[in-house]
């Protein structure tokens, strides 16, 4: 690659001469030199080149920039009308390099959306289109609140992300109610759900009520990886990617729950599916719906009935309905 200065406009006399008389391979070498430094017009490149911008030389250019776009598809955007510009991502990005435009154009408009401050990483080196980008999401988006919990740790952070990817076991300092320490934890994968980081991991001590659970990464007050490694959990895995909600038990049988649904709130229940095994059993002619669930712990449909109060009823399990009945006669006992 040639290393070429940037030329001002006081340039000598030879200095142009020797652009001017530059070959094909030359001049496109230059273009895609200029173009990684930043934006520019055809006619700034032909005036640099030729020392004008007559009509016949800025074609000359604009082929160049044709062939390099050719050459490196949706490598060179367009920042404004009239600009064009090599993009210059980090060496660690170039993977995505081989996306067309629109899926990385898609990408940072994911980014800026959900996690701000992964976008100083690029802002750097490609600060025009980082800009652009962030101003047309948010030209179409609001989301309300922050989707993604802030990580306040980041030792603790690259300590478990380490520990799952080498399957190392972890001992945890864990703070919620009270300081518990937990040892020889299996950690499987981290999560990210209901706006929360988790680890999701199996807890192989026996002093302990529970296997497989959920640790708030937000709770880990310390992390310390364990020498012993474990094979992977093709079990805990297959638990993890069929889970319906963060309150299913591991290694249970399931039970069906039956609930009606009212008139008032069923278009919901119609257009979204609260757990994945949630189905409508029956349309009633007053509009209300018969909805099943598969579930094994009353915490995973709890929640949901508790929202839809007083429009969702319980009909079956009956342990199911006395343990909403006690709910509400704790709401109004006095």
């Amino acid at each position: 690659m040639y290393v070429i200065e940037y030329m001002e406009c006081d340039m000598s006399a030879n200095t142009k001469n020797s652009m001017e008389t530059m070959d094909a391979q030359e001049r496109i070498l230059y273009v895609a030199e200029r173009l990684s430094e930043e934006a520019c017009t055809s006619k700034q490149l032909s005036l640099e080149i030729f020392g004008t911008d007559e009509a016949k030389k800025v074609r000359l250019i604009q082929s160049d920039i044709k062939l390099l776009k050719e050459r490196y598809p949706g490598k060179i955007y367009v920042p404004s009308k009239g600009y064009n510009k090599f993009l210059n991502l980090p060496d660690f990005m170039e993977k995505l390099m081989s996306s067309d435009a629109e899926e990385l154009s898609n990408l940072f408009e994911f980014i800026a959306l959900f996690d701000a401050k992964m976008l100083r990483l690029f802002e750097e080196s490609e600060p025009t289109l980082l800009k652009k980008l962030k101003r047309e999401a948010r030209s179409i988006y609001y989301i309300k609140d922050d989707p993604i919990e802030e990580i306040h740790n980041k030792e603790i952070w690259q300590t478990l992300k380490k520990a799952v990817k080498e399957k190392r076991y972890l001992s945890l300092a864990y703070e919620k109610e009270k300081l518990k320490a937990y040892n020889s934890v299996k950690p499987i994968k981290i999560v990210f759900a209901q706006n929360n980081w988790y680890l999701a991991a199996i807890n192989t001590e026996e002093e302990h009520a529970f296997e497989f659970t959920f640790f708030r990464v937000s709770h880990i007050i310390a992390a310390k990886i364990d020498a012993k490694t474990f094979h992977e959990d093709v079990e805990a895995l297959a638990h993890l990617k069929n889970l319906q909600s963060m309150f299913e038990l591991y290694q249970t049988k399931q039970y069906k729950v039956l609930l009606l649904a009212k008139a008032e709130i069923a278009p919901y229940f119609r257009n979204k599916k609260y757990l994945k095994s949630q189905t409508i059993e029956e349309i009633r002619e007053d509009g209300s719906l018969v909805l099943s669930f598969r579930i094994n712990n009353h915490m995973e449909i709890i929640p949901i009935i508790k929202r839809w109060l007083p429009h969702l009823i319980v009909l079956e399990p009956s342990e199911l309905k006395k343990e909403i009945s006690t709910i509400l006669k704790a709401y109004t006992y006095e």
